[in-house]
Order: C-alpha cells, then sequence, then structure tokens
C-alpha cells in the first residue's frame, strides 16, 4: 500500500515506452496494467490479483503501435 494525503492506496501499474534523444527522455506511449482476476494464495493467506495478458505481450503492443505512430 501507497500512503497519500491519509489515505491508504493500491499500487498503480503503468507499462511505458520512452524514446531517448540526448540526455532527454520522452515517454511515446504508456498503458495501464490491469489486474482483474482475483484469486486466493494458500501460501501467504491473502487475496492476490493477475492480469489478462503477459507483460511481455502488452510491450510488443505497445512497440507495434509506436511505429505505427511514426516512431522508430
Amino acid at each position: 500500500m501507497i500512503r497519500l494525503a491519509g489515505k491508504n492506496v493500491k499500487r498503480v501499474n503503468i507499462l511505458s515506452a520512452l524514446i531517448q534523444s540526448g540526455e532527454v527522455a520522452t515517454p511515446i506511449a504508456f498503458e495501464w496494467v490491469k489486474k482483474m482476476v482475483t484469486y486466493g494464495d494458500l501460501k501467504t493467506k491473502k487475496v492476490q490479483r493477475i492480469g489478462d495478458g503477459s507483460q511481455n505481450e502488452m510491450f510488443r503492443d505497445l512497440i507495434d503501435q509506436s511505429i505505427k505512430n511514426g516512431f522508430r
């Protein structure tokens, strides 16, 4: 949990693609990692969340979309 302005907030997962020119890095694409499926972990006895696909697949989609948008 992250403590923000007196409230507990769950972690935010963001996947981003950057392009770097010299010392400046500019984000060209990002996507929220959605963890929609919940399950109970028997070892830790806590409720866990997992996403629909792997982050590797999501990153490949970000790169493909960036290339289609004209970034190389």
